[in-house]
């Protein structure tokens, strides 16, 4: 099944793995592969989700562009 990222849906699961307890021990934790369908997302939605996955799940995001995405979200916030 594909699935393409937004920002809104990410911090629903941003919110969501706040609820998971922190784990020391990665053999422990559950695997999340996210890749290319998170591409639309902004670069500091991206940064919550690896900072709330530290120790809750082994996020693997792939062979996401995060060059393209730190250049888009530059560029909104200029436009801002």
């Amino acid at each position: 099944m594909k699935f393409k990222f937004s920002n809104s849906t990410a911090a629903v699961l941003i919110n969501s793995l706040s609820n998971l307890r922190v784990e020391g021990d990665p053999t422990k934790r559950m695997n999340l592969s996210i890749g290319k369908s998170i591409d639309e997302v902004d670069f500091p939605i991206i940064m919550d989700l690896m900072r709330i996955s530290n120790k809750r799940i082994n996020l693997d995001l792939g062979d996401v562009d995060i060059k393209t995405m730190v250049t888009r979200s530059e560029a909104t916030y200029e436009e801002l």
